[in-house]
């Protein structure tokens, strides 16, 4: 048996994409190993259980992490160094929320979309780089949302400073399902933009070795689903059969292939700064793709950074 040499977190690795994404790795790199981070002690700890009676292999660390709130976000990664893995070579940071009917707050006071989505990770990846071995990857989950160019069906997003968006208002005659949809859609693109401007201080710093890439797995059937009102999840699951012959669709499983190969596959290797969409495309693969014109904005990406760490601050 070959004993792991590296290792890779996944937030939020407990169901869905996630899941899907952890199996995939231990089923094609047996080098890897593979921690499950997420909000629930008892659901990580069944999905480690879980993955290893599928996969055959017992290459999973549960560790909790609550991305609502920032203080677990600090536990878990002052606690990294004594969980005696090997050298982290990977960080997929996959979990995220999508409500619909009402507006949700993080434990910190801060709207939860915007909190879990991008706030939380933003934090986990700065706290962790320091770890990271040298050539590893960094992967965030981006959506077509974040375009304001696209034809999706959520509101567009509207960027705005980092403390505005952490405390928003809805617009006048703007109804609930419509600013969660829009702080939906905002917090793919600050996600994003933290994936490029993380990419060019890497290189400035002299960590050009670390290579950060953005994905957006497609629309899927997945547990983010959970958030949505119930009528909503039920005529999602009786149209799904037609919904995923779509072009904006995937699954699951077809992503997970993709995102793992982007977190362990030589195939990947050495790039970065990129964005791969399964979007029009997920029988083939994913492809790469140009972004919204906001988010290749260098002097709006420093200023959303630089909101981001007085937000966290301010929460110490």
């Amino acid at each position: 048996m070959i004993k792991p040499t590296k290792t890779v977190i996944i937030t939020g690795a407990n169901s869905g994409l996630g899941y899907e994404c952890a199996k995939r790795i231990a089923r094609t790199s047996p080098d890897y190993h593979i921690v499950i981070a997420g909000r629930s002690a008892e659901r990580i700890e069944r999905a480690a259980q879980s993955l290893a009676g599928e996969t055959g292999v017992n290459r999973f660390t549960p560790v909790q992490l609550n991305l609502a709130s920032l203080d677990s976000v600090r536990k878990f990664a002052e606690q990294w160094p004594q969980l005696g893995l090997p050298p982290l070579h990977g960080l997929i940071c996959n979990a995220g929320v999508q409500y619909s009917g009402h507006i949700e707050q993080s434990e910190d006071g801060y709207e939860a979309t915007f909190a879990v989505n991008y706030l939380g990770h933003f934090l986990l990846t700065n706290s962790l780089v320091e770890y990271m071995a040298r050539n590893a990857r960094i992967i965030v989950l981006s959506s077509i949302t974040h375009d304001d160019q696209a034809k999706t069906p959520l509101p567009k997003p509207v960027l705005k400073s980092a403390e505005a968006l952490a405390n928003p208002f809805p617009q006048a005659g703007e109804s609930i399902a419509e600013f969660a949809g829009r702080a939906y859609s905002t917090s793919k693109l600050c996600i994003l933009m933290f994936a490029y401007e993380l990419e060019r201080r890497l290189s400035a710093s002299g960590r050009e070795d670390i290579a950060v890439n953005a994905f957006d797995p497609g629309g899927m059937l997945t547990g983010m689903t959970r958030e949505w009102k119930p009528a909503a999840r039920w005529m999602m699951k009786a149209l799904w059969p037609l919904l995923r012959l779509a072009p904006n669709a995937s699954t699951p499983r077809n992503s997970a292939k993709v995102l793992a190969e982007m977190a362990v596959s030589e195939r990947y290797r050495g790039i970065s700064g990129k964005f791969y969409s399964m979007i029009g495309s997920y029988r083939q693969g994913a492809r790469e793709k140009q972004t919204s014109a906001v988010s290749y904005d260098k002097r709006q990406a420093q200023e959303l950074w630089e909101g981001s760490e007085r937000l966290i601050e301010a929460r110490k």
